[in-house]
């Protein structure tokens, strides 16, 4: 006879048996709060790098961007990765801090020039059609008209040129000024 039949099976009493059933339920217990925890934590991890790495939301500010964009949209933006093309619309973080919402319009290596009398927008010489804009494009103060951007240097404007405090008026912005490219945006009213 081998070994293990030669071991005596021993009989649980009612009281061992219920021991044993409730110790049984506890180890299951936590293993269902284990899993709750583990779970948890990582839909708090996914959460944290898709708001912090990937997406953002933003409040839209002011009239700049109407007619598209109100004062108190909310923004959903992709985190940049690659490059931007004209006429996406981005926020980008100015020299004072503020951080903005514009419209991509000269790209870097390009010319951008703005006719004063028409306030045509001209990139290398083309004029550029722009039917999202409201109102007449002034050239701005202080900023070389034609004015050729450098690499990684971006011209973005508002779509209300009218109000609209932009590249006109502090220059291009660099890449690692521009925090991402709006994909969505929901209206307050």
């Amino acid at each position: 006879m081998t070994e293990w039949n030669r071991k005596e099976i021993k009989e649980e009493s009612p009281v061992e048996q219920a021991v044993s059933s409730r110790i049984e339920e506890i180890r299951t217990e936590k293993r269902g709060w284990k899993k709750w925890a583990a779970g948890t934590g990582a839909m708090a991890c996914v959460l944290f790098l898709l708001s912090h790495v990937f997406f953002g939301l933003a409040v839209v500010e002011g009239s700049s961007m109407v007619p598209g964009y109100q004062d108190q949209d909310l923004t959903l933006y992709g985190k940049v990765r690659g490059e931007l093309k004209r006429g996406d619309v981005v926020l980008a973080r100015i020299q004072d801090g503020r951080t903005l919402i514009k419209r991509v319009i000269g790209l870097p290596g390009e010319e951008i020039y703005i006719e004063k009398e028409s306030g045509g927008v001209y990139i290398d010489g083309d004029k550029l059609e722009e039917p999202y804009i409201q109102g007449q494009t002034s050239p701005g103060i202080g900023q070389e008209n034609p004015l050729t951007l450098q690499e990684g240097e971006y011209f973005i404007m508002g779509d209300n040129r009218e109000n609209s405090s932009d590249s006109r008026y502090y220059g291009p912005v660099k890449e690692g000024q521009i925090r991402g490219k709006v994909l969505w945006s929901l209206r307050k009213d």
